[in-house]
């Protein structure tokens, strides 16, 4: 079985003879794609984390028995360059200034460009998520540097012991006050959002904190996230008729590129002590 998108460059084979991964992808000759694979190839794409066996990323050779099914990324997503900067770091955990446009941790095509790998890369250790950043959004992102930190962590986030404050710039104001929305979990986004409580929805709440005039006839919010889920404060701001600045997904009408929002502040108790970040710049400042 061999299956090739032209429009995706995403393959699927299905093993027929024992072999190993890389014999088997450097034998790869794929006209519809323009492609012939050599070891050069074959090496970026394991590196890269572009080929799968029976949906587990493979970044190393490996035995191939009949039936087993090989999918291949030929075309992996690129992310920016931008390295980002360490804000906060200790024995624990680290705070890294997440730039937009950058993942948090590895696509399903790139484990290369992604803040986690690149952090691990630079500091020479593994380093556990905690919680994550859309791609498009900017600012403070927390790693835990032992799977001891990572439980404690995650146990402040699961109780909202985690203060998360955010920046969020939009073209029509959001009174002051708490945002309630139940976003469908099983939506592609955009997100299906409503007003109306439904089961199964998950329940997501924000608080804006404060809000004023920005540059170019937007406005900047302050806010409080108090539940975590994903794309829910691009969401829930589109619900409310404001979606953010650069946010086409969610009906922006601005095209002003980046989008409109950052993790600005963390704050939160562990192990005794108390800590509070705050991102160097803010996109409220520009």
């Amino acid at each position: 079985m061999k299956q090739i998108r032209a429009d995706t460059g995403i393959c699927h084979f299905r093993i027929g003879n024992p072999t190993t991964l890389v014999e088997f992808l450097v034998a790869l000759d794929l006209p519809d794609l323009e492609l012939r694979a050599n070891h050069e190839l074959v090496a970026h794409w394991l590196d890269w984390g572009c080929v799968y066996v029976d949906g587990a990323r493979q970044r190393a050779d490996s035995p191939l028995d009949p039936g087993q099914i090989v999918r291949l990324h030929t075309r992996p997503k690129r992310y920016p360059a931008d390295e980002g900067r360490i804000v906060f770091e200790d024995d624990a955990m680290i705070v890294f200034d997440k730039p937009a446009g950058l993942p948090t941790h590895p696509t399903l095509d790139n484990f290369i460009e992604n803040a986690k790998t690149r952090l691990e890369e630079r500091l020479g250790a593994a380093l556990y998520t905690t919680h994550r950043l859309d791609i498009p959004t900017q600012g403070l992102l927390l790693f835990a540097k032992t799977t001891e930190a990572q439980t404690a962590l995650n146990r402040l986030f699961a109780r909202r012991q985690i203060e998360k404050i955010y920046h969020a710039l939009a073209p029509t104001a959001v009174a002051p006050g708490p945002l309630v929305h139940f976003i469908n979990p099983d939506s592609r986004v955009p997100r299906e959002i409503t007003t109306e409580p439904r089961a199964g929805w998950w329940e997501c709440h924000l608080e804006i904190l404060d809000r004023g005039a920005h540059a170019r006839g937007f406005f900047w919010h302050k806010l409080r996230l108090l539940t975590g889920k994903t794309h829910q404060i691009r969401a829930q701001f589109a619900a409310s008729g404001a979606p953010l600045r650069g946010d086409s997904l969610y009906g922006a009408k601005d095209g002003a590129g980046s989008l409109g929002l950052e993790c600005y502040q963390l704050s939160f108790k562990l192990r005794s002590r108390e800590y509070a970040f705050t991102r160097p710049d803010s996109i409220r400042d520009f």
